[in-house]
């Protein structure tokens, strides 16, 4: 809530198309998902605010070379 780090979007320098970016609760929950380049998220599911903790990351997306890049991971919500 201060303006720094509030909202957490996917790095896509090189990205050309992102197909899906989604965040996971500690109970396999989809709590955030987009196709948007531009969207990230901002701690909150269905308007109110997540607990603090661990959440799940995936995410594919196509680059400017056609490839087709996938991964996953973590962060850590903080507030």
């Amino acid at each position: 809530g201060d303006g720094q780090n509030d909202i957490i979007y996917l790095l896509t320098v090189g990205v050309k198309e992102l197909v899906e970016f989604k965040i996971f609760n500690r109970w396999g929950q989809v709590v955030f998902e987009t196709t948007d380049l531009s969207v990230g998220w901002d701690g909150n599911f269905k308007d109110k605010p997540q607990e603090m903790g661990n959440y799940a990351y995936i995410y594919k997306a196509t680059t400017v070379t056609g490839l087709t890049v996938e991964g996953n991971g973590d962060i850590a919500l903080l507030r």
